[in-house]
């Protein structure tokens, strides 16, 4: 569960819970209003939900009856979650051997728009591969210095942030508007095993990397659908959770 953990276990800055208001003062009303709602639920309970819930289950996988999703939840409580988590690398074929198939953009689009039209909130992590090499999110090559402004594969890694933005600006309800979500790039930092992860990036580098990609985003691609979690594993304390903070911007 520790990708759920992360997602919703959210240390809110006092000035956003006063303010009630997406820092991208552009944010759809759509966006807005899910950023205002998850403030005020969060200050009684917690949504529950998973990792890829339409997507495969315990003993299933991809089942779609018609109109008719399916969930393990469902299955077991006759709901569906309130929380559904997709990944960013299924755009781009990037699952690890055994795993599921990458759903492809059309796919993956349903899922959150299915979710959307129930109610649900839509949540992406990225298990972007090493862009050194090639391999998995979990090989450990020191990468992050060489994808942040000025590094030799900033522009790969830009290139595929466009593909990211095209994406999100795609997902869209029955009336055309962008559906709001959930982005927390770089996510479960304070551990070691990604390749932004503890002891693979300086705290100045993973930093500049994080307020590029939502700059990036925001302010060149026009991505205003979007709410950004600042996503860890366990920390020690206030300090530990903070050192990799990238700013209320």
């Amino acid at each position: 569960m520790r990708t759920l953990i992360g997602a919703l276990a959210l240390v809110w800055p006092t000035a956003l819970l006063a303010e009630s208001a997406p820092i991208d003062r552009a944010a759809t009303p759509e966006t807005r209003a899910l950023f205002v709602n998850m403030v005020r639920l969060a200050k009684t309970g917690v949504m529950f939900g998973h990792q890829n819930t339409l997507a495969y289950g315990y003993t299933w996988r991809d089942e779609n009856n018609g109109a008719r999703d399916r969930s393990d939840i469902k299955d077991v409580t006759a709901k569906f979650p309130a929380v559904y988590g997709w990944d960013v690398m299924d755009l781009f074929g990037d699952t690890r051997p055994g795993e599921m198939a990458s759903s492809g953009a059309d796919r993956l689009r349903r899922y959150v728009q299915s979710a959307h039209a129930r109610g649900g909130v839509n949540t992406f992590s990225w298990h972007m591969k090493n862009p050194m090499n090639n391999a998995d999110a979990w090989d450990t090559t020191l990468a992050v210095e060489h994808i942040i402004p000025g590094g030799r594969l900033h522009d790969a890694y830009e290139a595929q942030l466009d593909e990211v933005a095209a994406f999100f600006l795609s997902v869209k309800d029955g009336n055309g508007k962008t559906i709001p979500m959930w982005f927390r790039p770089f996510h479960e930092h304070t551990g070691g095993w990604f390749w932004w992860g503890k002891g693979n990036a300086s705290a100045r580098d993973f930093k500049q990397l994080w307020q590029f990609t939502v700059t990036y985003l925001r302010e060149v691609k026009g991505v205003h659908n979007l709410l950004y979690a600042y996503s860890t594993d366990v920390f020690d304390n206030k300090s530990a959770y903070f050192a990799f903070y990238p700013g209320d911007a």
